[in-house]
């Protein structure tokens, strides 16, 4: 296994798996919040539909997961596992720019988790924009220093770029 499959497969193992993207966030699934231009934010219902997301992932039918993500992200647009989780499903599906845009949203709702940072930087490494990866797996490696996957695609960023001595530059 190549280390950008890797790196792909490491992201969709920990895909709704809610205690690895959550740790350590400020996430609406404990904190409800209300919008005008929203209207109720369910962060309950949000939850029950991650629950099943989950189980419906394990189970393999990741049509009907996305399809459920999509139903808890309606019922709280403010929790960012839900963003990431979605971002994780396009990335595996080929959806660059959905995945691009649901990490995005996720960093933006969870700044402290390295989930969607990762996310970002996969999304970037896959499209072959490798400068603008390496960027985002030091910022990766800045929330979590002990990241082996950011480590790794850095590396393979770096490698990519033409720097020889990539393993080196980031120790």
């Amino acid at each position: 296994m190549t280390t950008l499959n890797r790196i792909s497969t490491g992201l969709i193992l920990t895909a709704l798996t809610v205690a690895a993207v959550a740790g350590g966030c400020r996430s609406t699934a404990t904190h409800a919040r209300t919008s005008p231009a929203q209207g109720f934010i369910d962060a309950e219902a949000s939850q029950e539909l991650l629950s099943e997301a989950r189980a419906q992932f394990e189970a393999g039918n990741l049509t009907e997961a996305e399809r459920t993500l999509e139903l808890a992200a309606e019922a709280n647009p403010f929790d960012g596992r839900l963003h990431y989780n979605l971002g994780v499903l396009a990335l595996r599906q080929g959806r660059f720019d959905s995945a691009a845009q649901r990490f995005a949203r996720a960093a933006e709702l969870m700044p402290q988790t390295v989930g969607p940072q990762l996310g970002i930087a996969s999304t970037l490494l896959q499209t072959g924009r490798f400068e603008a990866a390496a960027d985002a797996f030091k910022r990766a490696l800045e929330l979590d220093p002990t990241s082996r996957t950011a480590s790794e695609g850095l590396v393979l960023s770096l490698e990519h770029l033409g720097e020889s001595d990539a393993r080196r530059s980031i120790r």
